[in-house]
C-alpha cells in the first residue's frame, strides 16, 4: 500500500469516529431538555383540553352503501373518525 492510500484510510477512519462521537454527545443532549424537537407530548404546564376559539365544521350528509343516510349533526360533542377510501 502506498503512503495516500494509508493517509486516506486514516482521515476516513477519523471522520466516522468523530461523526460517531458527535452523534452521541448529541443525543444525550437531547435527552436532558424537557421537549425533544419533534414530539407531541404537550410540556408540563399546558393542559390539553385548552382549546382556543374552536370552529365548528360545517354540516354535511352522506348516503352510506345501505342507502341510509348519516348527517354530522347527529354525532355533534363526539369524536368523528372521517375514512376517505378511493380507488383510481
Amino acid at each position: 500500500m502506498s503512503k495516500k492510500y494509508i493517509t486516506l484510510t486514516f482521515i476516513i477512519i477519523s471522520l466516522l469516529i468523530g461523526a460517531i462521537y458527535w452523534g452521541t454527545q448529541l443525543t444525550r443532549e437531547m435527552s436532558k431538555t424537557k421537549l425533544p424537537p419533534g414530539s407531541s407530548i404537550p410540556p408540563n404546564n399546558v393542559k390539553t383540553n385548552d382549546v382556543i376559539d374552536p370552529i365548528p365544521a360545517p354540516n354535511f350528509s352522506l348516503t352510506t352503501l345501505a342507502g341510509n343516510t348519516v348527517s354530522l349533526k347527529k354525532f355533534k360533542g363526539k369524536p368523528v373518525v372521517l375514512s376517505f377510501w378511493t380507488t383510481w
